[in-house]
């Protein structure tokens, strides 16, 4: 395989993943490919139409010898072993996009102000986000990559319900598919090694302790890092406007000693009182036993 010791974020949109990522992609030995995991194949939709086209040529030969769309982010359905040649076209694509991935919010800074060389990022360890249906391929990752690194993310379900509702999926289905979702990475974390469990809310409250604990969890030398790279993004305030939050929109460097100031520690509350008494107790009964898992009753 090209990829070596390759980490995988796995979690839900809108649950606290773009964080992690950007906190890893701080390190220098960490790089991504063009987009989250399911972009990577299936393009999307901010990229220019030729790039689209091309991912998407690149994908064919695994959509053929699969039979299916092994990475839609909206099938939540459990993922078969794949053939021995779509592993390795999957680790081809991966490395090649990782290499192609040279924007500034991308792979252009190892750090703040140095550029990677192509030698560099050829040898940086390839960090990819799998979100929503892909949380069920992770078993899949690592039988490809033996040597992977998992770092599952879980948030408070009324939060990760109330974020899918806004953006016009019936809470109802976003619920089951945080239940799904949720047990798939409790599972995954007992049964796949290297496999570390993180929660978003112990993460915003002790950054600097986040970052640590992230590093490690990766398999790489938290000392590196000397400053922390965070993207803005507009995110819903308590009044229902947006406000910069950390994400993926504008890059920004910071100190170790500020950063943690970017972090934004009353989202949670602010979804939850988004949503009605009958809504949420719609999630609690959807989400019963993921909620008392993660002790978020």
């Amino acid at each position: 395989m090209r990829n070596r010791r390759p980490v995988f974020v796995v979690g839900f949109a809108r649950g606290g993943t773009n964080l992690v990522l950007n906190l890893l992609r701080s390190h220098p030995d960490l790089a991504s490919p063009r987009g989250e995991t399911h972009e990577v194949f299936r393009g999307k939709a901010s990229e220019p139409a030729a790039v689209r086209r091309a991912k998407r040529l690149r994908y064919r030969p695994i959509v053929w010898l699969e039979g299916r769309d092994v990475f839609d982010a909206s099938d939540w359905s459990p993922r078969p072993p794949l053939r021995a040649a779509s592993r390795f076209w999957i680790d081809r694509l991966l490395f090649a996009e990782k290499l192609r991935a040279r924007e500034p919010g991308q792979n252009l800074w190892k750090t703040e102000g140095v550029a990677y060389t192509q030698r560099e990022l050829r040898r940086a360890r390839l960090l990819c986000k799998n979100v929503n249906g892909l949380i069920r391929v992770s078993g899949e990752f690592s039988r490809i990559f033996p040597d992977a690194h998992f770092i599952g993310l879980v948030r408070d379900g009324y939060a990760v319900c109330e974020g899918h509702r806004r953006r016009g999926i019936p809470l109802l289905e976003a619920a089951r598919h945080y239940e799904i979702g949720c047990r798939q990475l409790a599972e995954d974390a007992l049964g796949i090694p290297r496999f570390r469990l993180f929660r978003y809310e112990d993460l915003v409250t002790s950054p600097r302790q986040a970052l640590a604990d992230l590093c490690e969890a990766a398999g790489v030398d938290p000392g590196l890092v000397s400053r922390v790279r965070l993207e803005t993004k507009p995110v819903v305030g308590a009044g229902g406007a947006p406000e910069a939050e950390t994400g993926a929109k504008r890059l920004g460097w910071y100190g170790l000693d500020e950063f943690a100031s970017r972090f934004r520690r009353d989202a949670n509350a602010n979804q939850r009182a988004r949503l009605s008494a009958a809504e949420t107790a719609e999630i609690r009964e959807a989400c019963a036993w993921s909620l008392e898992r993660f002790g978020y009753r």
